[in-house]
């Protein structure tokens, strides 16, 4: 799994607002722009139904919004970069979220997309980049990182 085609850096996105709903549908339309305003509803819908199952705060700053999504073709993933810590989710306050979307029969490769973005966030220093909100330092990671998980 190739982080970098996964998170496209056309979909990291620097939001100065922190509202949960506001910044999740900023996230789901960056991350399925050419669907319809109606699928694109349905995943907020569906994420926000059952929020504690769906969204993630995945500690040292991250969080993770998520859901499967019948209408969609393949993974898509969108990030926003806050400009402070916030209470997004409950629990420690996160600076990232990610928001992905899969068709439901690609329940395998979220897994190793999940797995693959936890390696990375694992990374010593990887919350600078996100911190500072530099989207070329983050795209740049991603890249360094995939090459070296080849």
């Amino acid at each position: 799994m190739q982080l970098a085609e996964s998170i496209q850096q056309s979909k990291i996105l620097l939001l100065d607002y922190t509202t949960h709903i506001g910044a999740l549908e900023t996230l789901i339309a960056k991350a399925i722009p050419e669907s319809s305003t109606d699928l694109q509803f349905h995943a907020l819908e569906e994420i926000r139904a059952k929020s504690e199952a769906k969204e993630i705060n995945m500690g040292k700053g991250f969080a993770l919004s998520h859901a499967r999504i019948e209408g969609i073709q393949i993974l898509q993933t969108s990030v926003a970069l806050f400009g402070e810590k916030t209470n997004y989710l409950p629990g420690d306050p996160v600076h990232t979220v990610f928001c992905t979307m899969i068709p439901p029969s690609e329940s395998r490769v979220y897994l190793k997309f999940m797995s693959t973005l936890t390696r990375f966030l694992l990374q010593d220093n990887i919350e600078l980049a996100f911190l500072q909100r530099d989207i070329n330092a983050i795209v740049q990671a991603l890249k360094e990182f995939d090459a070296f998980q080849a």
